[in-house]
């Protein structure tokens, strides 16, 4: 009974060893603010190897992305009626915080640009990736 029992408490503490591994190294938390015309599952899709939540599980690292847009198509019609077209590149913009024992050690804000929304995000992706050192 003795042998089970101290077997029971081994598997415990490895069990909550790995699972603090696994919750540090690769468990990022990511909010996308009200108003931001962009899913989660977009961006999840270009981090991989990441378990990526978006409750406050104690994550030690956190992105909060803030502004996204996909670029805005421009015409302009000048007095000799020529027609000119510009598509300026799209942004995102997003805070990345890295926590350790809970308390705030690095903050980064990242911002990338792109041609198109796929582009805009792959590129982001890269930087926090970067960032994640990943």
């Amino acid at each position: 009974m003795k042998i089970r029992v101290s077997f029971f408490i081994i598997l415990l503490v490895f069990a909550s060893y790995i699972t603090a591994l696994c919750a540090d190294g690769r468990q990022v938390k990511l909010v996308i603010l009200q108003g931001v015309s962009l899913s989660a599952g977009e961006i999840t899709r270009h981090l991989p190897g990441m378990t990526i939540t978006g409750s406050d599980s104690g994550a030690s690292r956190e992105i909060t992305v803030y502004y996204f847009s996909a670029g805005v198509e421009r015409y302009s019609y000048s007095d000799n009626r020529i027609i000119t077209f510009s598509n300026p590149p799209g942004t995102i913009k997003a805070l990345v915080k890295l926590r350790k024992g809970g308390r705030l050690k690095k903050v980064f804000f990242v911002s990338s640009s792109g041609k198109s929304r796929e582009e805009i995000i792959r590129n982001f992706a890269g930087k926090i990736m970067k960032i994640l050192g990943r």
